[in-house]
Parts: structure tokens; C-alpha cells; sequence
């Protein structure tokens, strides 16, 4: 006789329904238990409990919401790697599911593995090729800067939705990024004429601006997000951006340095130091220059960003010796410094250089016209101002 012979096997298949349906539902209320527990920080119980769950039904509906529950337990505990490791065992159970490819992916994201958070968005793409679920996938393609495909996907989005803001959204965020600020500030301009209160395209539109150096504009979208209600922590966020982008300035030239840069043309070099008053002679001399912003000290102390020279102007009265030939006493600094001191509290730079008289102690110089210009960076590694970089005692910073 075979195994089933005798046996009813309708009645055999019933009965193993009949157990999983029991053990689904001891599964629900254990699952139950977990959920209160959670509610109530008991965090070691709730897993305890959700573990149960997901055993006494491993592929059942109640299993893939406990390890979701399970997730966010390890989540609140900062334990990210061990909430990718539950969503990986919940499509063990079932592949097919979107939200929890969708989940895995968000993880991914916020523990900088976007390749893998990509992976999981393309899943769920052909799970489920809808708007929203594409939007996860474009902003992926944003993180591991396949800008292309980010294109598509939001122009996908644009089609399926056409009077939804969040394909430009999404086409704005990915221009940016790309470095085509005028696309973004036009695909954000799109997203908000569908959407007038999208504040955060604005913001997004202010940052596009500041990237693109046209920091009135940002600042102006600043004001209006600060002047909307609840909008403040955007237009914080936007103005310390803009603070951050904003190339730094020479903004001040300080009365502690020893360079007498009011002086104009043949003034003697005595005048500068009486130790310049014999012939050879050379004096270490100073002149102090301050910053409207933090600089990076080592960019401000590398010698080699600093330049000393007679100035070049457009005009007679910003030419070194007002145009006139210097004569045959005039002494050449040294085009670079012998040191610089940056003051993190004051925002100063002193620059040291060196003054040497002629074999005739009868040396003049024009210090009026002796131009200092600076090529470096911000603390933020922006590069200053170039309207505000050079300095002669007679122009001013320029």
C-alpha cells in the first residue's frame, strides 16, 4: 500500500490549514504584545516578542510586520546595521514586497551606502512603476551621481503626474547637482508654479543660486522663507549656506602693522625704520590686513598666496610713483613674504617682509603704491573675493 493509501487527503491538507491558521493567529497576538511593549520603550520584550512572531508565521503577513517592527525597534536604538539585517530576512520571506524594499532602501540612504539603497529603489521600480515609487529611485540616482538617470526618472515622473511639482522637484535637485544651475533654477521655478507654498523648492532655488555665485538672489528667497510662518528653519539653513558660499574679503588694513602705507612716492627709507638709515641695511616690517570672515590658516600662513608688488593701475594716480619713472634710488621689495601670522580670534593676517637699503643709504620707495594681494581660501575652502583681494595704501582694497 502507499504512504496515503487509507488516508483522506483532502482531510490531511485541511488539517495542515488548520495549523497554520492556529499558528497564525497565536502569531497575531503575540505580535500584539511586542507592539504594546514598544509602545511602552520596552525594548528588549518587543524584540523578544517579534522574534516569536515572525518564527510561529515566517511567511505570513504577521511575520513581515513584525520584522518591520523589529526594524524600528533597532532604529530608535541607533542600530542601523541590524535593521538592514531584519528587512533582508523579511523579503527572505517575501521578495515582492514594496514597502519593505522601499524601507531597506531609506536605510541604506541614511547609512551612506546608496548603491545598495539604488539597488533596493530599481526592485521596487519593477514591483511597482508608479510616480512615487520612481521618485525613491531618481533621488538614489541623485546620491550616486548618475545624474542621467535621474533625468529620466523625474521626466518619467513628469509624464505619469503631469500637474504634480515633484518631477521638476526632483529635475531642480538633479541639475543642481550637476553643477546646470540656471536648469534647476527654472525646473524649481516650474515645481512652484504647481505648487505656490512648495517652500522647499524655494530653498532649493536659494541654494541653486548661491551655487551659481548670485548670492542677492539667495539671500532675497532668505527673507521671503524667514517671512513665512513655520518656514524659519529653512531660511536659516539657506542663510548659513550663503554665509558659507560667500567668498571672504580684505576688509581692513589695521594701524598695528610697521608699514606706513599712506606714504606716497620718494619717501626715503628712513622713514620706514631709523635701522634703514645705513647703506645695506635691512628691517623686518609688517602691515596687517583683516578678513570679514574665518580663513583657513594654512591657506593665509602659505607664503606662497601672498604677492608684493608696485601696483599697475588704470590711471596715473594707481600707478606706482603716480606714472612717473621711478628713480634710479627706488628699492624692490620681495615679491613674496617671509612669513604670515593668522589670528583666529581677530581674523588678522600680519604679513612679514623685508626692506633692504642701497649701497648709498639713499634708497626712496613709493608706499602708498606697493600693492599686497592674497589668493587663498575660507575655513569653508571658498576662494576670496577677487574684487576684494588686493590692497595699496592709496586705492584701498580692490
Amino acid at each position: 500500500m502507499g504512504l496515503l493509501d487509507g488516508v483522506g487527503t483532502s482531510n490531511l491538507f485541511t488539517s495542515s490549514a488548520s495549523q497554520d491558521a492556529a499558528r497564525e493567529g497565536v502569531a497575531q497576538n503575540v505580535l500584539s504584545g511586542g507592539v504594546e511593549a514598544f509602545q511602552q520603550q520596552n525594548y528588549n520584550e518587543a524584540l523578544t516578542k517579534f522574534k516569536q512572531a515572525a518564527a510561529l508565521a515566517p511567511r505570513s503577513a504577521t511575520a513581515i510586520n513584525a520584522y518591520a517592527y523589529m526594524a524600528q525597534v533597532y532604529q530608535s536604538q541607533g542600530d542601523v546595521n541590524s535593521a538592514i539585517d531584519v528587512y533582508k530576512k523579511s523579503l527572505q520571506a517575501d521578495n515582492q514586497n514594496l514597502d519593505t524594499h522601499i524601507a531597506l532602501g531609506n536605510l541604506y540612504i541614511t547609512a551612506n551606502r546608496p548603491q545598495d539603497a539604488q539597488a533596493e529603489y530599481e526592485k521596487a521600480v519593477r514591483i511597482d512603476p508608479s510616480a512615487s515609487t520612481r521618485y525613491y529611485l531618481g533621488q538614489a540616482y541623485i546620491q550616486t551621481g548618475e545624474y542621467g538617470k535621474a533625468e529620466q526618472e523625474f521626466q518619467r515622473i513628469k509624464n505619469l503626474q503631469p500637474n504634480s511639482p515633484y518631477g521638476d522637484f526632483g529635475l531642480g535637485q538633479t541639475y543642481a547637482k550637476a553643477g546646470r544651475y540656471t536648469d534647476a533654477i527654472n525646473a524649481f521655478g516650474a515645481a512652484i508654479g504647481r505648487k505656490p507654498d512648495y517652500w522647499e523648492a524655494y530653498s532649493e532655488m536659494g541654494y541653486a543660486y548661491a551655487d551659481m555665485g548670485n548670492f542677492d538672489q539667495a539671500n532675497k528667497i532668505a527673507t521671503q522663507l524667514s517671512a513665512q510662518y513655520k518656514q524659519g528653519a529653512l531660511a536659516l539653513s539657506l542663510s548659513a549656506y550663503i554665509v558659507q558660499k560667500t567668498p571672504p574679503k580684505m576688509d581692513a588694513r589695521l594701524s598695528t602693522g610697521t608699514f606706513l602705507a599712506s606714504l606716497g612716492p620718494g619717501s626715503n627709507l628712513p622713514v620706514l625704520g631709523a635701522g634703514l638709515a645705513t647703506a645695506n641695511a635691512q628691517q623686518l616690517t609688517s602691515i596687517v590686513f583683516s578678513f570679514n570672515g574665518p580663513m583657513d590658516p594654512r591657506s593665509v600662513e602659505n607664503v606662497m598666496n601672498w604677492n608684493i608688488s608696485r601696483a599697475i593701475g588704470t590711471n596715473l594716480a594707481n600707478t606706482y610713483n603716480n606714472g612717473w619713472a621711478p628713480p634710479s634710488t627706488e628699492v624692490q621689495l620681495p615679491g613674496t613674504p617671509v612669513a604670515v601670522q593668522y589670528d583666529r580670534q581677530k581674523m588678522t593676517a600680519t604679513v612679514y617682509f623685508n626692506i633692504t637699503q642701497n649701497a648709498a643709504a639713499n634708497g626712496t620707495i613709493d608706499p602708498s603704491h606697493i600693492q599686497f594681494t592674497f589668493k587663498g581660501v575660507s575655513a569653508n575652502g571658498v576662494a576670496i573675493d577677487p574684487t576684494a583681494n588686493d590692497y595699496t595704501g592709496f586705492s584701498g582694497f580692490f
